[in-house]
């Protein structure tokens, strides 16, 4: 999908994956300070709902509570989903900047749809 969004010139923060804690302080500790952390596992929708994510964390023990809580809340609310890990970034703190959503679903009449939303809004796809 990174392609395709630079090919019509959007920006793209780097992107990490963490599979536990210790990662996450690393990859943090590299990429500097402040960081978001957000859950990566296809079985579980909506993160928003167990609080999969975690934004302007500003220090190690920051990220070490954060990625835990995550991994707990998942743990708690979703005890067969699989976790691929945390996504970890550098908080986008220009002026402009937005979280774009994305979505790909199969419509019985229209076939394949790419649904683009706000980040910041609830949508079902």
């Amino acid at each position: 999908m990174e392609p395709i969004l630079r090919a019509y010139g959007l920006k793209i923060l780097p992107t990490w994956i963490a599979h536990n804690s210790d990662q996450a302080i690393t990859i943090a500790e590299r990429i500097g300070y402040p960081v978001v952390l957000k859950l990566r596992s296809a079985d579980i929708p909506h993160k928003s709902d167990i609080q999969g994510f975690m934004l302007y964390l500003r220090n190690a023990q920051e990220v070490a509570d954060a990625s835990q809580g995550i991994f707990d809340r998942a743990a708690q609310h979703f005890p067969n989903a699989m976790i691929q890990g945390l996504l970890v970034q550098s908080m986008a703190n220009k002026a402009g900047a937005l979280e774009l959503k994305i979505a790909i679903e199969q419509d019985p009449i229209f076939g394949p749809l790419i649904l683009l939303g706000d980040g910041d809004i609830e949508w079902q796809p």
